[in-house]
């Protein structure tokens, strides 16, 4: 089924809309509120996706500048920088992550492989990598 942008928009700030209604009303009401009514929070979520619309009509796209970094910048003095990495290749179902950690002139403090299977895609085997890093790191 293909939910139109327009309705998906006005579903996620209903979502929305009730979650922060109910997490005021549970952490931050006093005794006696008034709770916030259906209709409120229908209102205000139209209200959201109105405004962030007429927001948008007024937004002109401009290319995105990346700066290009031309060599490699350290850490302050007496702390370490991670730098992780993952590989995964599609219908293989073993991956990789690699961790390198340096210090603030650039020198190899600690480095690490492991190979691991059912890798599960790029996204997994990326936050496998961040997850390997940490361990190291601590």
């Amino acid at each position: 089924m293909q939910v139109p942008s327009q309705e998906l928009a006005f579903i996620f700030s209903l979502l929305y809309h009730t979650w922060l209604t109910r997490n005021k009303q549970v952490y931050e009401a006093e005794n006696g509120e008034e709770l916030t009514s259906n209709v409120t929070i229908l209102a205000t979520s139209q209200k959201l996706v109105r405004d962030y619309r007429e927001a948008q009509s007024h937004v002109q796209p401009t290319p995105t500048m990346r700066p290009t970094v031309n060599h490699w910048e350290g850490p302050p003095p007496g702390s370490h920088k991670v730098n992780v990495d993952g590989s995964w290749v599609d219908n293989d179902p073993f991956g990789g992550v690699g961790v390198i950690i340096g210090d603030h002139s650039g020198i190899a403090v600690a480095s690490g492989y492991k190979r691991l299977y059912s890798a599960g895609g790029a996204s997994t085997i990326e936050a496998a990598a961040f997850l390997y890093g940490i361990q190291m790191a601590i």
